[in-house]
């Protein structure tokens, strides 16, 4: 239960931890095929912009990875397409509106748990860079990555510090239309002394 700011309690199903690494790989998916797309289209374009086409890809790459989280969730009301498919969303935790603050930080610390280490360990096979520099990453990926195996809530680092949580959404359950049932037409009794 979260208790709003106005003292109205609010009772939310926390998101289980199989469904927050789906809604994260569907959203993997969707970077992907977003990088893939952007990428046939500066290869057609690399014959008129020549060197430019590699420095627009990296931008690209920078860009998409960064902002497609804090975006999405920005516009979808606290939801990646990932998590929207799968019907969860992010609200705060003290049952405030969602700030756009909470949702920066929270992405932001994704590039600490999980892209930066990521991107290192991608480097080290290209550099020769390795060894016990591999064996940290590993480690730094996986005390980040099992984290939420480690708490109550299954909160990853990044709700922790913005003080956000992953539920699930609830369905929006329609009631029966009161316009198509016959009226109830009742006759009052009233006594008098």
């Amino acid at each position: 239960q979260i208790v709003t700011p106005e003292g109205v309690a609010l009772t939310v199903e926390l998101a289980d931890r199989g469904s927050r690494a789906a809604a994260f790989m569907l959203d993997m998916v969707f970077i992907t095929l977003i990088l893939v797309l952007g990428g046939i289209a500066l290869a057609l374009l690399g014959a008129v912009i020549h060197v430019w086409a590699l420095v627009i890809g990296i931008l690209g790459f920078f860009l998409v990875r960064v902002f497609y989280f804090p975006y999405a969730e920005l516009r979808l009301r606290g939801a990646t397409p990932g998590k929207r498919l799968l019907g969860l969303r992010v609200i705060d935790r003290n049952g405030r509106p969602l700030k756009p603050e909470a949702i920066v930080v929270r992405n932001l610390m994704r590039e600490v748990e999980v892209f930066i280490p990521m991107t290192l360990l991608l480097a080290s096979g290209f550099t020769g860079f390795g060894g016990i520099a591999n064996v940290l990453l590993v480690i730094w990926l996986g005390i980040f990555t099992l984290m939420p195996l480690f708490n109550r809530d299954g909160l990853r680092v990044g709700d922790m510090v913005a003080g956000t949580l992953v539920i699930m959404a609830p369905k929006a359950t329609l009631l029966p239309d009161l316009a198509g049932q016959p009226m109830q037409v009742g006759i009052m009794h009233a006594t008098f002394n």
